[in-house]
Parts: C-alpha cells; structure tokens; sequence
C-alpha cells in the first residue's frame, strides 16, 4: 500500500508540474487570450507601400510568417471548399497567387493538417497552433527529463527553460520551429520509452511522432532532427549490455522512421521539384561558412547578454559578420541565449557526468554542436552525408544545442539539491564565483577600445562607437542591468539550494530558481515577438479594392518599397514573390527581362523585379504595375496611370491576356537557346510566334489567309481553366501559366498534350474552327501520396486508441477482481 500511495503522490506532482507548464503558456499569451491580439507581425506592413507610415516596427526580422506560412494557409482555407471538396481528388494542388503559380504539396502530409487549415482562418488557426506547440515544448520536455529520473522541480525548470529558449523565442512565430521543437523531445521519450518497453503501444506513439515532425515540412531542421535521434539510438545501442534484444528494438525504430518516410512522401516530392529545378546551388565547405551565417567566438556573450549586439527590437542592431558575403547572419539565426540558469547548472552538471551516461551524451552533444555552427571541421560529415545541408546554414543546429544544455541543466538542479560533499561545495562556489566575475566584467569591458573593437570591428568609427557603448553598456541600462539582476537572483538562489539542508528549504529556492527563469525568459520573448490586433491583418486600401473589383484573371508587378506577396491574401496574382524556392527557369527569366544581366541573387527566396518596359513583362499577362505614389507621370508609353494615391496604379495597355492563340512556331533545340530567343523578340513577335523546346511540325502561312483568332476565358480556378476559341486555322494556345508535368489538357473532349512555351509557359495545339479547351493540374504523385500518408496516420491513431482502450478495461477488470 505505500508504494502505492508514494506511486500516486508522485503522479499527482507531476500532474501540478504539467499544470503550471500550461499556466506559464497561457500567460505568455496574454496578449491573444485577453486582449484580442495575434502573434503575426502585421505592424511590419507599415514599412512598406500601400500601408507605409512613420511608425516603430516592433521587429523588422519577422516578415517571413507573413510572406509565405500565412499566405499558404489563406490559400488553403480559401480554396478548400471553394472546389467543391469531396474527395482528395479536389484538394488544391496548384497556387496561382505569385510566380505565374507553383505546385501546392506542402500542406498534403497529413490529413489532420489539411482538415485544420482547411476549417480554421488562417490568423486564429495559427495562434491556436502556436499555443498548443509552446504547451508541448514544455510538457513533453517535463516528461522526457523525468522520464530521466530526474526530479519533479528539476524536469519543470527544464520544460520552462526549453519552452522560453531564446533561439525557440526567436522563431516563436515560426510554425515549423515551434512544432519540431516540440517533436524533439516527445521523439526522444518514445525512443526511450520503446527502448525500455518494446510494445504495441510505444512503437505506435514514437511513429506518430516521427510522422508529426515531417508534417512540418521544414526539411533542414527536420533531418537534422531524425539524425540526433539516429546518434542518440547509437549511443543507446552502445550501452546496452544484452545485445541480442538490440536488434529487435533497433528494428522498430527503422520500422517508425519507415512508415514516417511513407506517410511524409509529399515532403519528399516537394523538395525533389524544389532542388531538383532550384535557382540553389551547392557551397562548397570552404565557401559555406563564408555565404551563410558562422557563429563566431565574439559573439558568445551573448549568452549572458542577449542585447549586446543590439537587436532587431532596438535602434541599434548590429551582428558581426565573418565574412560580407554571409546572407543569414542575423539575430534570429545566430542567438544563443538559453537563459542565466542555464550558465549555472551547466557548471553543476560537471560534477554528474561521471555517473550519469545520458547526461555524457547531452554534453558531448552541446560542446560539438557549439563548435559545429562555430565553423570547424566537425561539420564536415554533416554537410557531406546529410541532404540539403550544403545549400543552408548551419546555424540551425543552435536548436539541438539549446536542448542539450537545457537537459544538462536540470541534471544540474537535480545535482545540487542533493547534500553535496564540502569539497564539492567550494569548488562549485569557485565556479559559480568566476562565472559572476565574468558577467560583471563583460559591460566594463564593452565600454573599452579593445571591447568595442571585437563588437563593431569597424576601427574606422571607433570615436563614435566608444561614445554610444558608454551609453548602452552602462551598469544602469535595461540591457546591462536586467541580466544582471536575474544573475544576482540565479547565483543566490543556487548558493541556497546548495548550503541549505533542509529540503524544505531546498524547495523554495528551486521555486525561486524556476520563477526567476520563467520571467527572464518570458519578458525575453515578449520583447522579441510582435503582438498586433487582427484588425491590422492586411487591411484594405482603396488602391486595393480598385484592384479587386478588376475583371479576372490578370497579373500584377510591384516596383519599389512593397511586402513580397504583400497582395496575395487579397487574391491578386503577382508575377514576383517570396517562397522557399524559385523555379531556375523563373528566376533566369525574370533576370531576362530586367535591365541587369546574370545578377547575383542576394535572397534566393524572393524575386524582385527593377523594370517593367520588356514585352516579356507584357507576356506575363501583367496588367497592372503597382508603385509608390507618383509625382509626375511615367515616361513609358504604354502604361496608363488610373490611380495615385496611397499608392500609384498604373495600366499596362500593352498586356497580353491569360490565354490567346498564335500562328507559328520557332523551335529551340535547347533551354538555354529558348531563353535567347524569347530575349531578343518583340511585343509583335510574342503576339504571333511561340518557342518551343520539343520539335512540331511547322505550319506554311505564306499562303494562307492573315490568322484570326478570339479566345473567351468560360470558367477560372488557380487550377483549372476553361475556354473556347474560334480560328480561322490551326494554331497553338499559349497560356501564361508556369508549365508542369501534372498540367492534363481536353480539347473538343479529347486528350491534348501541353507542351512547354516561350520557356516557361505552356502551350495546346488547337485545330481550325471551334474549340472547347479545359486545362487543369491533375499530379498522380500528389494525390496517391496523400492517400498512403493519410491512410497510414489515421491507421496508426486508430491502432493506438484500440490498444489503449485495452489497456483501460484490463486495468479496470483487474482492479475490480481486486476489490472481489
């Protein structure tokens, strides 16, 4: 009966420990529950046309889940039903909204995901999102480090410190970061959980979990992610004494990984046709780290000091740059602040790695991973055996480093709460001592030539620079003096937990501790993420509206200070954009058209464009051509300005339309030869000539009456398209649409080729006379993987419920022969 009673004593502790991790999430956000605010930055539309003010920007940096996440699921929720869903083989396949349209696999991993974004506006649903993630950080993190045998309130302090870390808090807004921070440390309990307990129940939960994290389809983190848990299974395996059970429990976890392969096959289809026709190239080692972001040795005070480089929240932001050609240093990439406690009880945890063999793992774990994004060679097998990494940085490792110190530090706690030998004692006093000095050192010494120097590294302002340090490395700065308060409450509440010996006591400085941890790192996350009412969720203009009301399809271009697919939620088709990646054909021919030859691309994601006067502009079916607002008329001819207020509206009399029929042909033997070709035609040429890349048989018009054609566009969805057109002959149909295999096509109720046009368009031989034209992107690959994912996730919840069902009525009969 006592172990009984002690079994659920310790339970109900854990169920209190959950509760305040669901506390501290619904605290953070106060601002959406209580003052009907989201976590989308919409105050960065003010930077930008037709919103433009002279307001503050809380955070420049969090554009990104505005530009792409955001507009992706408004495209889903919009379309869901809108296609008449009822069945998957009408689930939206194809987004029109910007780069002439681009296949749409990225939401079909799951069938729980679709379903989700399909039914909930897109603003509520992320928030919903993020609240649920931020609650699983921590209370999977809670599980798995008690999971350790680690106590109650060390396993909590390890949860809020996981949950508020400040590289998660960096990329709150994030949904992918957020959910695969999430499914780390839920992986890693059912890998120990199946590990210890090899079962129907377990093998199921870690499958369902390795599924959860592909449906991110974030695929740098995600792999990155499947490799830790590959090492942490090695290191498993290395320590299990009965090799005989190691195969069977080794197969299992191949066997989870399987099935999340093939219920994520979309994931992998997607980023196949993302690197496969990519604008991406390949970095060499050498020139990896000098492209992308290196966390440099200079920059790790900020552990301690999250603003000593300043920060996209403040005035001053500056992060120090290894090389001028790096692209992803910034903030966000390169943070390393995990919190004050963290410094402390990674110190502790020296004194448990003798004796704890996961803590060795974790610590090893951390020191690599630190050198690893720090440049050295220990990267190299990385970037050589797993896919994608040589085109990104490797700064996102910082997130697998944020979770080993994290663990290490509850290792820690629970460490010091114990009665430490005196010895241990005064050498952790030392070490906690040296660690303050340090910390109180770094302000005095970024106010030095010397200090600012390494922090600016620019000795040509050194003047001004040492003015400004005194200034905001004062003692007395929020930025200096906030750390240092939360140090003096980390280090006394640590001496406490180790001189005191009552338990009692021990305890509420671990209350302390957590407290103290919980607020540092929430004032933290509040700071750097952006919390704006939904009423400024993309609010319509009157140049917008203008723009709505437009008789559909056409394209719009943008031409200065404007937020890429900034028009895409209100349905507007944008010939440029921001996406993960851009087709190479896209992009090369967006270059052709612009008054620079083979620039090089600073965003690889975004597609800018500097000058609409080329007919392949024109060809694009780019109606409208949107700038900041005028003071005096266009030069170009043929655009007509409609509209100059809050922004500048301009027609373009010379666009083509969506669809229209030509005469003739030119055929180019190759992509590259396509590409000069269409370079070097004219608005007259585009109107009776298309290029072709596979060889057609050429019509003689030399006899032949001049060719007339009218094409009617009947029916228009993002993928499907219904038209007529009546010719006097035979001709081809070019459609400004972005080619691609899925794209099927039925003339006169016959099956049409669709060829590819004028490099990236696409084309249907039609016949003389009336033709009844439907095109419409119908992928096999797409709709048979969503079938296999979702048949297999929904097998395995329904496996799960089946057998914990068992469990239940087993316990509750063996319960009530219990009381016979």
């Amino acid at each position: 009966m006592s172990s009984e009673r002690n079994f659920f004593v310790r339970r109900r502790i854990d169920l209190i420990c959950i509760a305040v991790i669901l506390l501290a999430a619904v605290i953070f956000f106060f601002p959406v529950w209580w003052q009907g605010k989201t976590f989308y930055a919409f105050d960065t539309l003010n930077n930008f046309y037709p919103w433009l003010q002279k307001v503050k920007i809380n955070n420049h940096l969090l554009t990104d889940p505005i530009n792409a996440p955001y507009p992706g699921g408004l495209f889903l929720s919009n379309t869901f039903f809108h296609n008449n869903f009822t069945s998957i083989f009408n689930l939206p396949m194809w987004n029109d909204t910007f780069f002439c349209g681009i296949p749409f696999y990225s939401y079909y991993t799951t069938p729980f995901r679709v379903m989700y974004y399909g039914l909930i506006p897109p603003v509520k649903a992320h928030d919903i999102f993020l609240f649920l993630h931020l609650a699983a950080n921590g209370i999977f993190c809670f599980l798995y480090i008690r999971n350790l045998r680690r106590k109650n309130l060390s396993s909590l302090l390890g949860a809020i410190l996981w949950m508020f870390n400040g590289y998660i808090m960096c990329w709150f807004e994030f949904e992918s970061f957020l959910l695969l921070a999430a499914t780390l440390p839920a992986g890693l309990l059912c890998i120990d959980r199946w590990w210890r307990k090899p079962g129907a129940v377990n093998w199921l939960m870690m499958s369902l979990v390795f599924c959860w994290g592909i449906s991110s389809g974030y695929a740098h983190l995600f792999m990155l992610q499947m490799l830790f848990f590959g090492i942490y299974v090695l290191y498993r395996i290395l320590l299990t004494k009965k090799k005989r059970l190691v195969i069977k429990k080794s197969a299992g976890i191949l066997l989870a990984v399987f099935v999340c392969f093939m219920s994520g096959l979309n994931f992998f289809l997607e980023h196949y046709e993302m690197y496969s026709d990519s604008t991406r190239t390949p970095y060499s080692f050498d020139q990896l780290f000098q492209k992308t972001g290196r966390v440099p040795a200079r920059l790790l005070p900020q552990m301690i000091f999250p603003f000593l480089f300043g920060s996209p929240t403040e005035t001053f932001n500056f992060i120090p740059r290894d090389s001028k050609t790096q692209v992803y240093n910034n903030f966000s990439e390169m943070c390393l602040y995990c919190g004050i406690p963290v410094l402390f009880l990674f110190l502790a945890s020296l004194f448990g790695l003798k004796k704890y063999r996961v803590l060795r793992f974790f610590f090893i774990s951390s020191i690599v991973i630190l050198l690893m994004v720090m440049g050295t060679y220990l990267y190299y097998p990385l970037y050589q055996l797993v896919p994608g990494l040589k085109l990104t940085t490797a700064s996102r490792l910082l997130q697998l480093f944020g979770f080993s110190v994290v663990v290490c530090s509850a290792f820690g706690l629970d460490i010091i709460v114990r009665n430490l030998p005196s010895p241990r004692k005064t050498i952790l006093t030392i070490l906690f001592a040296a660690l303050t000095t340090l910390i109180l050192f770094i302000p005095w010494w970024a106010t030095t030539s010397n200090g600012v120097n390494t922090i600016f590294n620019n000795p040509g302002h050194l003047k001004e620079y040492l003015e400004f340090a005194e200034k905001f490395y004062s003692y007395t700065s929020p930025r200096i003096f906030v750390p240092l308060t939360f140090t003096a409450i980390t280090l006394l509440a640590c001496l406490a937990i180790i001189y005191f010996r009552r338990k009692q006591l021990k305890m509420i400085f671990c209350g302390v501790l957590i407290c103290s941890a919980l607020a540092e790192l929430m004032i933290f996350g509040w700071s750097y993420n952006t919390a704006v009412t939904t009423d400024r969720t993309f609010p319509s203009t009157p140049g917008i509206n203008y723009l709505v009301n437009q008789a559909k399809p056409f394209r719009i271009m943008m031409l200065g200070r404007f937020y890429l697919n900034g028009f895409v939620p209100y349905g507007l088709e944008d010939i440029g954009g921001y996406s993960s990646s851009i087709s190479s054909r896209y992009r090369q021919y967006a270059n052709a058209c612009q008054k620079y030859k083979n620039k090089p691309d600073f965003m690889r994601r975004a597609l800018f464009f500097n000058s609409a006067q080329s007919p392949m502009i024109d060809l694009l079916n780019t109606k409208y051509l949107i700038t900041g607002p005028l003071q005096q008329p266009i030069k170009d001819k043929k655009f007509k300005l409609i509209y100059n207020k809050e922004m500048a509206i301009s027609e373009n009399t010379q666009a083509f339309p969506r669809a229209f029929m030509v005469p003739e042909t030119i055929y180019a033997a190759s992509a590259d030869q396509a590409l000069q070709i269409i370079s070097k035609m004219s608005h007259d040429d585009f109107s009776k000539q298309v290029v072709l890349e596979s060889q057609e048989t050429a019509l003689n018009r030399s006899q032949l009456p001049p060719f007339s054609a009218k094409v009617e566009i009947t029916g228009y969805k993002p993928d499907k398209l219904e038209l007529t057109a009546d010719s006097n002959a035979s001709g081809y149909l070019v459609v400004s649409n972005s080619y691609h295999s899925g794209w099927k096509c039925i003339v006169n109720n016959k099956p049409t080729k669709v060829l590819r046009a004028n490099y990236i368009m696409q084309t249907v031989k039609l016949p003389k006379g009336h033709s009844k034209v439907m095109l419409q992107f119908k992928p096999v690959l797409p709709v048979v993987f969503f079938s296999i994912s979702s048949t297999i996730q929904l097998a395995l919840v329904l496996f799960l419920l089946y057998y914990l069902l068992i469990i239940m009525l087993q316990k509750g009969t063996n319960k009530a022969n219990g009381y016979l």
